[in-house]
Order: C-alpha cells, then structure tokens, then sequence
C-alpha cells in the first residue's frame, strides 16, 4: 500500500502551528481539463440560495448553493452515492456536515480538493471535525469539497452512453474520506514539514509505518522536518489489526 496513491497534500493555510485548529488541504490534480466552454456565469463565493444533499440515513449532509450551475442530478447522483457508501460503513452518533461547490477559476492544475479542519483533542492528538464533533454536537463544521467545473468529469448515469474521463463518483468517495480523517495530517507549512497541529498526531498517522516498525505518530512531539520529510519518503505502509 503506497501512500502517495493514497494521498496527496498541499501546501496549506494554518493560523499558527501553536494554534488548537488547523487546516489541512487535500488535493488530486488535473487529468484532462475539457475542452468546452462552459460558460458559467459566476464565481461562486457565498451561499446564496442554500440546499442539502443527505446521504440514505441523514448521517452525512452537504450543504450547496442550489445556484450553482454545475450541480444538477449527475453530479448530485454522483455525490450522493458517494454519501451512502461511507454511510454504510462508519457509525456516527451525529450526522457531519460539509460544503461542495464547483469553482471554473479553479487552478487549472486542480482537479478536486477538500478542505479539512483538525482540532486538538488532548496533549498528543488531534482529529478531523467529523470525529471532534460526534462528543460537540453543537459545534460548526466548516469541512468543504471544492469541484473545478471545467474537468472533462464522467458523472453520467449508468445508462447513459458517453461520460468524461475522469470519474466523479472515485473522486467523492475519496475526499469525503479524507473528511473522515483518512489521510495522514502531515504537510508542507512555511516550507517545513510537519503536522497541522504542532506535537499533534492523528489516528491515520498512528497506521502509519515504516520497514523498521516506526510509525508516523512518533515523529509528532520532537520530529524534525527533515526526519519527517524522509520518513515520508521511505518505503512506508498502512498497518491495521488485521495485518
């Protein structure tokens, strides 16, 4: 299992690493930009008209501007079976909440990216809001997943004759999942590496190892940039119970 297939981080924007919240961007980038015009009249930058997809059992819900000329049935298809699949499979005690928008001013370099909030849980841990607030159910989500409108995306219906490319359904699934804490929170800040929340791990980063049995999260308290940046880069793997 090779992490990089796994996950690819960008740089990202932190208020501070002594901060207990910080911001974790993920990012896949572009295959095939279309070659259509799609002529979108704006960019969106506000919720203005806000509607909800929900997942089968109400357990996951984004939150969309239904003026945004990008999301129609496909994509919401796509986006809501996405929603289920999870579902099935993680056990929330309150459902998580998080934004999807599609952007054509997008980096063109940008495929898909997801924006998450880590919040410190204890001296030595931190965790995405879909985790920090099962125990905060009055707390704010602010997690969002952002489409570049002009990828030659594949979210036809299964009876449909062509589709794009590169398929929207793959690319749900995988940013709700970074939403749900897979992904390590290891990232590029001021030209260090390091983790999003200062001395921090995450439960992912504990799966985390290398050939010598070392893993991620023991790097969090007095790793070094260079020692986490050659961790990353040795021949690491995901570790479970099961093997």
């Amino acid at each position: 299992f090779l992490l990089s297939l796994f996950l690819m981080v960008s740089n990202l924007e932190v208020r501070g690493q002594e901060s207990d919240v910080g911001y974790l961007v993920f990012v896949d980038s572009t295959h095939i930009i279309s070659d259509a015009s799609r002529n979108f009249s704006k960019k969106m930058t506000s919720l203005s008209t806000i509607d909800t997809i929900k997942s089968r059992r109400e357990k996951i819900i984004s939150v969309f501007d239904s003026s945004d000329e990008m999301l129609r049935d496909g994509v919401i298809h796509c986006l809501r079976m996405a929603m289920n699949l999870w579902e099935d499979r993680i056990n929330f005690t309150v459902p998580i909440y998080f934004y999807v928008k599609s952007d054509p001013y997008l980096d063109p370099n940008i495929e898909i990216k997801s924006i998450v909030r880590y919040s410190r849980v204890s001296a030595q841990k931190s965790q995405p809001s879909s985790l920090y607030y099962q125990n905060y159910i009055s707390a704010v989500n602010t997690d969002s997943i952002i489409i570049n409108a002009n990828v030659n995306w594949n979210f036809s219906w299964a009876y449909d004759i062509d589709g794009g490319n590169d398929n929207l359904i793959t690319a749900f699934l995988r940013h709700i999942g970074h939403l749900l804490g897979f992904g390590t929170s290891v990232t590029s800040i001021n030209n260090q590496v390091g983790f999003c929340i200062k001395r921090t791990f995450s439960d992912f980063d504990s799966l985390i190892v290398n050939t010598q049995g070392q893993s991620l999260s023991s790097l969090a308290r007095n790793g070094s940039s260079s020692a986490i940046s050659n961790f990353m880069k040795s021949n690491i793997h995901l570790t479970l119970p099961s093997g």
